[in-house]
């Protein structure tokens, strides 16, 4: 339990001081903007912070924050806190007005049918539809269509997830075999 406080806590300061990061380019573009009424320049300007912006979040934000998601015994820490706290990070993420949003991860919600997008009996109290619900509100979209994690004779689940707040910035997403032990597939896809 401590090591997970850790974690969190981390994690917390690594998104926070990315946040404040990338505040401080938005506020520059911003500047850039007023100063420079050229389109094309202001357009070029755009680009170059969207890159920028896309590779950080990449590289820092999302695998950091959903790290966390993986720990051992993962379905016991589907607490209400823990719901919480994840659809508190959606909704700071979301909130932000970020053009390209992509988080991704172990989310371990087995229950949840993504191809209708419900959990069992829609229980309105439930993490599942809490969760599900969070999603909604952002618009995000939920690119995985078939099961990410087997076990021999497990039911196959679909629980590692990826996110984003437009439905073509994922492409040629590809579920290719586990890695080592692992009994979850990886993925390759192209971010747009």
């Amino acid at each position: 339990m401590d090591q997970h406080a850790v974690t969190d806590i981390k994690i917390k300061r690594r998104c926070k001081q990315i946040m404040e990061n990338y505040e401080e380019r938005v506020s520059s573009l911003e500047k850039t903007i007023e100063n420079k009424c050229d389109e094309e320049r202001v357009i070029e300007t755009i680009r170059e912070e969207v890159s920028i912006c896309n590779e950080e979040m990449v590289k820092a934000i999302v695998k950091e924050e959903v790290s966390k998601l993986e720990s051992p015994g993962s379905p016991s820490i589907r607490t209400q806190d823990f719901i919480r706290q994840l659809n508190a990070l959606n909704t700071e993420v979301c909130s932000k007005c970020y053009s390209h949003i992509l988080i991704m991860g172990d989310f371990n919600f087995p229950e949840i049918n993504w191809d209708i997008w419900n959990s069992p009996g829609d229980i309105m109290e439930s993490n599942e539809y809490k969760f599900l619900e969070n999603l909604q509100e952002f618009f995000l979209f939920q690119h995985i269509a078939k099961p990410t994690r087997w076990r021999d004779t497990n039911t196959p689940h679909t629980i590692d997830l990826i996110l984003t707040n437009e439905e073509q910035m994922i492409s040629n997403l590809e579920y290719q075999s586990p890695l080592g032990k692992s009994d979850h597939c990886n993925m390759k896809f192209d971010f747009n």
